[in-house]
Protein backbone atom coordinates (compact mmCIF):
# COMPACT_ATOMS: atom_id res chain seq x y z
CA UNK A 1 0.00 0.00 0.00
CA UNK A 2 1.03 3.80 -0.39
CA UNK A 3 1.89 4.00 3.26
CA UNK A 4 3.75 0.77 3.47
CA UNK A 5 5.95 2.16 0.33
CA UNK A 6 6.17 5.32 2.14
CA UNK A 7 8.58 3.99 4.85
CA UNK A 8 10.38 1.63 3.00
CA UNK A 9 11.73 4.46 0.62
CA UNK A 10 11.71 7.51 3.20
CA UNK A 11 12.34 6.36 7.05
CA UNK A 12 13.41 2.38 7.48
CA UNK A 13 16.33 3.42 5.11
CA UNK A 14 17.70 6.58 6.90
CA UNK A 15 20.93 5.98 8.70
CA UNK A 16 19.70 7.43 11.99
CA UNK A 17 16.59 4.95 11.93
CA UNK A 18 18.72 1.70 11.61
CA UNK A 19 21.55 3.13 13.77
CA UNK A 20 18.63 3.26 16.69
CA UNK A 21 17.12 -0.03 16.15
CA UNK A 22 19.38 -2.50 14.82
CA UNK A 23 21.10 -3.09 18.39
CA UNK A 24 17.91 -4.20 19.70
CA UNK A 25 15.97 -5.88 17.11
CA UNK A 26 15.60 -7.98 14.26
CA UNK A 27 13.44 -6.34 11.44
CA UNK A 28 11.26 -8.00 8.67
CA UNK A 29 8.65 -6.68 6.51
CA UNK A 30 6.29 -9.34 5.21
CA UNK A 31 2.89 -8.58 2.68
CA UNK A 32 0.25 -9.58 4.40
CA UNK A 33 -1.68 -9.98 1.18
CA UNK A 34 0.14 -13.14 0.15
CA UNK A 35 2.37 -16.56 1.14
CA UNK A 36 2.96 -16.68 4.83
CA UNK A 37 1.89 -12.76 5.37
CA UNK A 38 -1.80 -14.32 5.13
CA UNK A 39 -1.23 -16.58 7.95
CA UNK A 40 0.75 -13.47 9.91
CA UNK A 41 -2.16 -10.94 9.40
CA UNK A 42 -4.70 -13.88 11.00
CA UNK A 43 -2.23 -14.64 14.20
CA UNK A 44 -1.64 -11.24 14.86
CA UNK A 45 -4.88 -9.39 14.26
CA UNK A 46 -3.31 -7.46 11.34
CA UNK A 47 -6.02 -5.23 9.58
CA UNK A 48 -4.66 -1.85 8.44
CA UNK A 49 -1.18 -1.26 7.14
CA UNK A 50 1.62 -0.73 8.21
CA UNK A 51 1.49 -2.64 11.60
CA UNK A 52 4.32 -3.12 13.51
CA UNK A 53 4.43 -5.75 16.22
CA UNK A 54 7.10 -6.16 18.37
CA UNK A 55 8.12 -9.86 20.01
CA UNK A 56 9.33 -10.48 22.36
CA UNK A 57 12.30 -14.01 22.11
CA UNK A 58 9.16 -16.25 22.51
CA UNK A 59 7.55 -15.02 19.62
CA UNK A 60 4.94 -13.34 21.82
CA UNK A 61 3.78 -9.37 21.25
CA UNK A 62 5.00 -6.67 24.04
CA UNK A 63 4.37 -3.81 21.82
CA UNK A 64 2.18 -2.66 18.61
CA UNK A 65 1.95 0.16 16.54
CA UNK A 66 0.35 1.34 13.35
CA UNK A 67 0.30 3.59 10.21
CA UNK A 68 2.98 6.03 8.25
CA UNK A 69 5.28 8.31 10.51
CA UNK A 70 7.81 10.63 10.48
CA UNK A 71 11.61 8.77 11.47
CA UNK A 72 11.39 10.70 14.45
CA UNK A 73 8.21 8.71 15.55
CA UNK A 74 8.59 5.84 14.61
CA UNK A 75 11.57 6.18 16.48
CA UNK A 76 9.54 6.49 19.85
CA UNK A 77 7.56 3.75 18.57
CA UNK A 78 10.60 1.46 18.63
CA UNK A 79 11.71 2.98 21.96
CA UNK A 80 8.47 2.68 23.67
CA UNK A 81 8.76 -1.40 22.61
CA UNK A 82 11.71 -1.41 24.96
CA UNK A 83 9.92 0.24 27.74
CA UNK A 84 7.94 -1.67 29.83
CA UNK A 85 6.63 1.68 31.12
CA UNK A 86 5.23 2.14 27.58
CA UNK A 87 5.03 -1.42 26.49
CA UNK A 88 1.83 -2.70 24.58
CA UNK A 89 0.51 -5.42 26.43
CA UNK A 90 2.43 -4.20 29.68
CA UNK A 91 0.00 -1.55 30.64
CA UNK A 92 -2.98 -4.10 28.95
CA UNK A 93 -2.21 -5.96 31.44
CA UNK A 94 -1.98 -3.15 33.74
CA UNK A 95 -5.65 -2.23 32.79
CA UNK A 96 -7.17 -5.89 32.98
CA UNK A 97 -5.48 -6.41 36.59
CA UNK A 98 -7.64 -3.21 37.76
CA UNK A 99 -5.31 0.17 37.11
CA UNK A 100 -7.75 3.15 36.52
CA UNK A 101 -5.56 6.29 37.96
CA UNK A 102 -6.42 8.81 34.81
CA UNK A 103 -2.56 9.70 33.86
CA UNK A 104 -2.79 5.87 32.78
CA UNK A 105 -5.63 5.93 31.66
CA UNK A 106 -4.93 8.71 29.58
CA UNK A 107 -1.40 7.40 27.98
CA UNK A 108 -3.06 3.74 28.00
CA UNK A 109 -5.90 5.29 25.52
CA UNK A 110 -3.43 6.19 22.89
CA UNK A 111 -1.38 3.28 22.93
CA UNK A 112 -4.81 0.92 22.93
CA UNK A 113 -5.78 2.59 19.84
CA UNK A 114 -2.61 2.87 18.04
CA UNK A 115 -2.35 -1.94 18.64
CA UNK A 116 -6.29 -1.59 17.48
CA UNK A 117 -7.02 -3.30 20.83
CA UNK A 118 -10.38 -4.49 21.61
CA UNK A 119 -10.00 -2.68 24.63
CA UNK A 120 -9.35 0.50 23.12
CA UNK A 121 -12.67 2.09 23.25
CA UNK A 122 -13.41 1.03 27.03
CA UNK A 123 -10.26 2.36 28.31
CA UNK A 124 -11.30 5.68 26.78
CA UNK A 125 -14.66 5.65 27.61
CA UNK A 126 -13.22 5.22 31.01
CA UNK A 127 -10.91 8.10 30.51
CA UNK A 128 -13.80 10.41 29.39
CA UNK A 129 -16.06 9.36 32.40
CA UNK A 130 -13.43 10.29 35.18
CA UNK A 131 -12.88 14.26 33.73
CA UNK A 132 -14.64 16.82 36.18
CA UNK A 133 -13.96 18.96 32.61
CA UNK A 134 -14.32 16.56 29.49
CA UNK A 135 -14.41 19.80 26.80
CA UNK A 136 -10.48 20.66 28.19
CA UNK A 137 -8.49 21.96 25.07
CA UNK A 138 -6.18 18.70 26.40
CA UNK A 139 -9.21 16.46 26.58
CA UNK A 140 -11.05 18.21 22.83
CA UNK A 141 -7.38 17.14 20.70
CA UNK A 142 -7.65 13.54 22.82
CA UNK A 143 -11.71 12.87 22.03
CA UNK A 144 -10.42 14.22 18.28
CA UNK A 145 -7.26 12.33 18.22
CA UNK A 146 -8.91 8.75 19.38
CA UNK A 147 -11.89 8.67 17.95
CA UNK A 148 -11.71 6.55 15.00
CA UNK A 149 -15.37 4.94 14.31
CA UNK A 150 -18.68 6.55 14.60
CA UNK A 151 -18.90 3.43 17.55
CA UNK A 152 -16.57 4.92 19.85
CA UNK A 153 -17.08 6.61 23.05
CA UNK A 154 -15.70 10.43 21.48
CA UNK A 155 -17.69 10.32 18.13
CA UNK A 156 -21.41 11.95 20.03
CA UNK A 157 -19.04 14.33 21.84
CA UNK A 158 -17.59 15.63 18.21
CA UNK A 159 -21.11 15.89 16.88
CA UNK A 160 -22.45 17.73 20.08
CA UNK A 161 -19.77 19.94 20.03
CA UNK A 162 -18.60 20.96 16.44
CA UNK A 163 -18.02 24.58 17.03
CA UNK A 164 -15.06 23.81 19.85
CA UNK A 165 -13.67 21.26 18.01
CA UNK A 166 -13.59 23.51 14.55
CA UNK A 167 -11.78 26.08 17.08
CA UNK A 168 -9.35 23.40 17.95
CA UNK A 169 -8.29 21.92 14.40
CA UNK A 170 -10.16 23.85 11.64
CA UNK A 171 -13.61 23.73 9.98
CA UNK A 172 -11.96 21.80 6.96
CA UNK A 173 -10.29 19.32 9.06
CA UNK A 174 -13.19 18.43 11.28
CA UNK A 175 -15.14 17.95 8.18
CA UNK A 176 -13.00 15.98 6.79
CA UNK A 177 -12.72 13.72 9.71
CA UNK A 178 -16.32 13.48 10.30
CA UNK A 179 -16.96 12.68 6.55
CA UNK A 180 -14.04 10.01 6.78
CA UNK A 181 -15.73 7.97 10.01
CA UNK A 182 -19.22 8.11 8.37
CA UNK A 183 -17.32 6.79 4.93
CA UNK A 184 -15.93 3.84 7.11
CA UNK A 185 -18.88 3.49 8.73
CA UNK A 186 -21.15 2.82 5.18
CA UNK A 187 -18.17 0.92 3.61
CA UNK A 188 -18.78 -1.52 6.09
CA UNK A 189 -22.13 -1.65 5.87
CA UNK A 190 -21.77 -2.24 2.23
CA UNK A 191 -20.19 -5.11 2.89
CA UNK A 192 -22.03 -6.62 5.46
Amino acid sequence: CGPCKWMSKEVFPRTEVGTAINPFFVSAAFDMEKGEGLELAKKFNIKNYPTYVFLNANGEIVHRGLGSMPAEDFLKLCSAALDSNKQYVTLRNKYINGNRENDFLKSFSYVAADAQDSLANEVFASYLNEQKDALSKENLQMIYDLTRSVHDAGFPILNKNKEKFIALVGEKTYNDNMEELVWIEAKKAGKK
